[in-house]
């Protein structure tokens, strides 16, 4: 069963998160923001490349899989763009740049 989270509240712990990175980048150095988006374009890079191998072989599972894919991805867009949106926010609050 998945849970889903109100998109309100969803970018309001986004932004919480997005201001406690700015403080921990300007504290410590450390950016969690800059290592949670190349975690996720590792995952996604490495989804990509899973298909590769696949495409000669069966044909039919590739198919099942882009679809269950594009499914994820389609259902993922509104958390997406709640992302997108609380990261301008905390750039307008911090004066840094997105």
């Amino acid at each position: 069963m998945v849970v889903k989270m109100d998109l309100g509240l969803q970018l309001f712990l986004l932004v919480i998160f997005g201001l406690v990175g700015f403080i921990c980048d300007k504290i410590i150095g450390i950016n969690p923001y800059r290592i949670f988006s190349d975690l996720g374009a590792v995952i996604f890079i490495l989804s990509l490349i899973h298909f590769i191998p696949l495409t000669s072989t069966e044909p039919e599972i590739v198919i099942k899989s882009l679809e269950s894919f594009l499914k994820f991805f389609v259902e993922s867009l509104p958390s997406m763009i709640i992302g997108d949106a609380a990261g301008t926010i905390v750039s307008r609050i911090t004066g840094e740049k997105p």
